[in-house]
């Protein structure tokens, strides 16, 4: 026990001191060539609808969401893509001239 504790004293005070030839450039040249295969490679197009529903003043926010999401789905399904055929990838309000816009989108699956 007390001689790694004078180990680790003589690291910690400068005494002794361990070279690494080349571990930071081989670390670096890692990094960057990881990155470079990262940001090569494009994301695989997706294909997506998008849809913009004006909502009622009598329907809520999350009616209005909806309502947005099944008209889009409609669209989908006279293309001949399934219920279980996409993913809404957006769904969200702006207010336009004082009423509620639903803009979503829904990306067909693979």
């Amino acid at each position: 026990m007390k001689s790694t504790g004078i180990i680790a004293a003589l690291f910690l005070s400068g005494c002794v001191s361990v070279e690494l030839p080349n571990v930071v450039s081989d670390t670096a040249k890692v990094t960057k060539e990881t990155y470079k295969e990262l940001t090569s490679k494009k994301a695989p197009a997706r294909r997506v609808l998008a849809h913009s529903y004006v909502g009622k003043d009598s329907e809520t926010v999350a009616q209005i969401k909806q309502v947005c999401v099944n008209e889009a789905a409609q669209k989908l399904s006279l293309l001949g893509v399934s219920e279980q055929g996409y993913s809404v990838l957006r769904n969200e309000i702006v207010t336009l001239r004082n009423s509620a816009v639903a803009n979503c989108e829904l990306a067909v699956e693979d």
